[in-house]
């Protein structure tokens, strides 16, 4: 898939279900997706359909896969370590859900 590709083809999906949560501005959610996919090219992305790289948390009780991944545990140093991500679930729309909380975050601080 090319990035136009992905990037139309994650438009269709976001712009379809982003009025549901009164989202105006569907790019965000489009770019976090590349950030956090590698394009869609991410083990994550493509055997999970995690586009958004969400870990279960203590309350979920879908599907999950345990994968390495790297956490920045002081400022500066990355750290290899393994955690339980979400898998095969209707990611865009949990996201959907927190857009707003993060973006009056960006803005409040």
């Amino acid at each position: 898939m090319t990035h136009q590709e992905f990037i139309e083809a994650a438009a269709g999906y976001v712009m379809k279900y982003a009025p549901d949560y009164g989202i105006r501005v569907c790019s965000p959610i489009i770019a976090q997706a590349i950030l956090e996919s590698g394009w869609g090219e991410s083990k994550l992305a493509k055997q999970c359909h995690n586009y958004f790289g969400l870990k279960c948390g203590s309350r979920w009780t879908g599907k999950s896969v345990n994968l390495k991944t790297k956490e920045e545990c002081a400022p500066g140093t990355l750290t290899e370590t393994r955690d339980n991500f979400r898998s095969r679930t209707l990611i865009v729309l949990k996201w959907l859900r927190l857009l707003p909380l993060m973006v009056r975050r960006l803005i409040l601080t």
